[in-house]
C-alpha cells in the first residue's frame, strides 16, 4: 500500500531554505572565521551592471568609486587563473609601471585602498569584484549614518556608536548584495594577524575590539528578513531603526562608555 506524506506550505519553504543557505561561517572568540569558498557568494553582476542597475541608484556610486574594482575586472579576464598574489602583483604593475619605488609607496588612490583591505578581502575582492564595490559603497553609507545617528557624537572604537557603524553596514549588506555575502565580507574584514590581535585600540586588546565587532555584525545581520525583506521596500531607514533597536536593548557589546575620549 501506498504511504501518503501531506507538507503544509511552512514545511514546503523551510525545506527549500535549507537547501539553499550558505553555511554560515563561523568564528571563535577574537579570531575571524574562515572567508567563503567561491560557490558561496552569489552576486553575478558586473561593475557596469551595478553601476547602471536602478537599484542601487542610491549607493551614489561614482566612476572613482568603481575604478579599484573595474580594474580588477580587467585583470582577470586578461588572467582568467590568476591568484590573488598575482592579481595584486599585475595591480601594482600597471599602477607604478616600471619605477623603482618603495615596497609600500602609494602613488595611486586605488592601490591604496587596494593595500588597506585584508588577505582574506582581497581574496574576495579578485573573486567578485563587482559584489566589493556594492560592499565597499555600503561601508561609506554606514560610516555617514553613524555620524548622523544620535551616537554621531562619541569617539572611539568600542562605543555604540562603533558598534552602531558595524551593525548598519551589514544590514546594508544584506540589502544591496545578499545576507550571505554580507557574513563573508564581514567576517573577511576582522582576519587580521596575531600581530594585530596583541596590540591595544583605545585602552582595550584588539582581540576584544573583533570579538565585539563579530558580535554586532551578526545583530546587524539578524534585522535582516529573507523572508519579508527586499531592496524594494526595505529602507535604509528601517533598517536604521532596527540597529538602534537593538543597540537601545542591549543586544550589542559595548566596550566603552558614552562619554569616552580618546
Amino acid at each position: 500500500m501506498r504511504k501518503l506524506f501531506k507538507f503544509s506550505a511552512n514545511t514546503i519553504i523551510a525545506g527549500a531554505i535549507a537547501c539553499s543557505v550558505v553555511p554560515a561561517a563561523s568564528a571563535a572568540e577574537g579570531q575571524a572565521a574562515p572567508v567563503a569558498s567561491q560557490a558561496e557568494v552569489k552576486f553575478d553582476l558586473t561593475v557596469d551592471q551595478v553601476m547602471a542597475d536602478p537599484k542601487y541608484k542610491d549607493l551614489n556610486i561614482t566612476a572613482e568609486d568603481a575604478r579599484l574594482y573595474k580594474k580588477i575586472e580587467l585583470i582577470k579576464k586578461s588572467a582568467p587563473t590568476a591568484s590573488v598574489s598575482e592579481v595584486s602583483e599585475k595591480l601594482k604593475q600597471d599602477l607604478i609601471g616600471g619605477r623603482s619605488v618603495a615596497p609600500n609607496a602609494t602613488y595611486d588612490e586605488i592601490l591604496k585602498k587596494w593595500n588597506e583591505l585584508t588577505p582574506a578581502e582581497q581574496r574576495l575582492v579578485v573573486l567578485y569584484p563587482a559584489a566589493a564595490l556594492v560592499v565597499n559603497e555600503c561601508r561609506n553609507k554606514a560610516v555617514n549614518y553613524s555620524n548622523s545617528s544620535k551616537y554621531g557624537y562619541m569617539h572611539g572604537n568600542g562605543t555604540r556608536k562603533d558598534a552602531f557603524r558595524h551593525a548598519i553596514w551589514n544590514a546594508l549588506m544584506c540589502k544591496y548584495v545578499n545576507k550571505w555575502s554580507a557574513e563573508q565580507f564581514a567576517t573577511a574584514h576582522e582576519q587580521q594577524s596575531e600581530d594585530y590581535f596583541q596590540k591595544y585600540t583605545d585602552g582595550i586588546s584588539n582581540r576584544e575590539h573583533t570579538r565585539m565587532d563579530l558580535h554586532n555584525n551578526e545583530k546587524g545581520r539578524d534585522t535582516w528578513s529573507i523572508l519579508t525583506d527586499s531592496i524594494f521596500w526595505t529602507s535604509d531607514q528601517d533598517l536604521i531603526n532596527r540597529v538602534t533597536q537593538k543597540i537601545d536593548n542591549g543586544e550589542m557589546i559595548i566596550l566603552l562608555p558614552d562619554s569616552y575620549s580618546p
